[in-house]
């Protein structure tokens, strides 16, 4: 199984983050440990326009959630 920098230094996971990251006009920006570390570094007032969706894969399965 591939293994990948979890984003802190000397630390490797199995399982990349099902985070994503959209730009202010909806277009894809970036995905996993790149998108959880890109939102947490820019200003709360920027980071207000930006679409930052976590931990999203289960509510795909449900049929009761509308995404």
């Amino acid at each position: 199984m591939r293994r990948h920098e979890s984003g802190e230094p000397g630390i490797f996971d199995q399982k990349i983050p099902t985070t994503i990251l959209l730009t202010p006009d909806g277009k894809f920006h970036s995905f996993g440990y790149a998108a959880r570390d890109f939102y947490n570094d820019i200003s709360e007032t920027e980071a207000s326009q930006w679409m930052y969706f976590d931990r999203f894969k289960m509510m795909l399965h449900d049929p009761g959630v509308c995404v």
